[in-house]
């Protein structure tokens, strides 16, 4: 997939979520961006998993799925 279908994908994906179920399946994520991350985990869980990705990852270097940025 290149990159100029993502934006496509994206508004697809949108159009069609008034369909689907509430929830997240973390693991397909990919690049969905914080928001995302963040209603999956929740804010507290994903407050503990920033703090652990500043602590282990702090270049942000394992970025690709499930983001989390590292808290600052």
């Amino acid at each position: 997939m290149t990159t100029d279908a993502l934006p496509g994908g994206r508004i697809t994906g949108k159009s069609l979520s008034t369909f689907s179920m509430a929830g997240n399946y973390v693991n397909e994520q990919a690049d969905a961006g914080t928001v995302v991350a963040l209603d999956a985990y929740g804010p507290e869980k994903y407050q503990r998993l920033a703090r652990l990705k500043r602590r282990l990852d702090p270049h942000n270097m394992f970025r690709l799925n499930q983001n989390i940025t590292p808290l600052t």
